[in-house]
């Protein structure tokens, strides 16, 4: 009971900071996080339903809040909803979520599952990125690779997450092309704003043993001794410029904040 009343306390507070004052929008809001991880088919250890997750899809519909103010508040939490719990679900929990595959639901967005019952006849259109759109088309192009619709969408997709999130995992299958989207990102990005390139600083842990990648105490002298990974990141951090830094891992990359 008391974990029940602080949730939903911290939660209140959440939506009010960000500017969701209608009440049944917020019971909406809240039903997405309680239900999710009950009814979700598939058990994943990257799912987060927590107030992390909470926090991170108010911030984004505080954004389109203030980007539209005239703007429905229904239709930018149904927005904030549908387009950042899209790219962590996995197909087999698309049906509940969604209705049916969210694959057959790229066109027409009608018909949605769960999101479907909490907001009846909300149907807000998807934000694209109309600049990013046009330089991820040139950046397929670079890599000789077919502009084909999922592909796009999850570069925006990842883009998107890059904005609120410090740490993202990009997982999938072998050969799903989990590399290919964050290298079309930057080479997108990078044709989007010349002036500010991504620096990336590459990665593979699995060619180190733990002490060499963290860093450890050598026993003869009791001194730390520097990982791998925590001076690739120092390194990163005393760059002066804002620009965006990413450190990837295999198919994990951490970012710096706002990158």
């Amino acid at each position: 009971m008391l974990q029940l009343e602080f949730w939903h306390l911290n939660f209140t507070d959440f939506t009010l900071s960000y500017g969701i004052c209608c009440q049944s929008n917020r019971n909406g809001f809240s039903v997405v996080y309680t239900m999710c991880p009950s009814f979700c088919i598939q058990i994943n250890r990257h799912y987060d339903w927590g107030l992390r997750a909470v926090k991170s899809v108010l911030v984004v519909a505080g954004h389109l809040k203030r980007a539209e103010p005239g703007f429905p508040e229904e239709q930018l939490l149904m927005r904030a909803l549908r387009d950042f719990n899209v790219p962590k679900i996995v197909q087999q929990d698309e049906v509940i979520f969604f209705g049916k595959s969210y694959t057959q639901c790229v066109s027409a967005m009608s018909n949605i599952g769960l999101l479907n019952d909490l907001f009846p006849g909300v149907d807000p259109p998807r934000m694209v990125d109309a600049s990013l759109a046009q330089c991820t088309l040139k950046a397929i192009e670079d890599f000789d690779l077919w502009p084909d619709e999922r592909f796009t969408l999850k570069v925006a997709q990842l883009d998107e997450l890059v904005a609120i999130r410090h740490c993202v995992f990009v997982m999938g299958s072998a050969g799903a092309g989990k590399s290919t989207i964050w290298k079309t990102l930057v080479q997108a990005r990078g044709h989007r704003e010349p002036q500010q390139k991504i620096r990336v600083a590459y990665l593979n842990p699995k060619v180190l043993p733990t002490e060499d990648l963290y860093g450890h105490i050598v026993l003869q002298s009791r001194e730390w001794k520097d990982g791998l990974l925590s001076s690739i990141m120092r390194d990163l951090g005393q760059i002066t410029d804002d620009y965006p830094k990413w450190c990837v891992r295999s198919d994990l990359f951490a970012c710096t904040p706002g990158a």
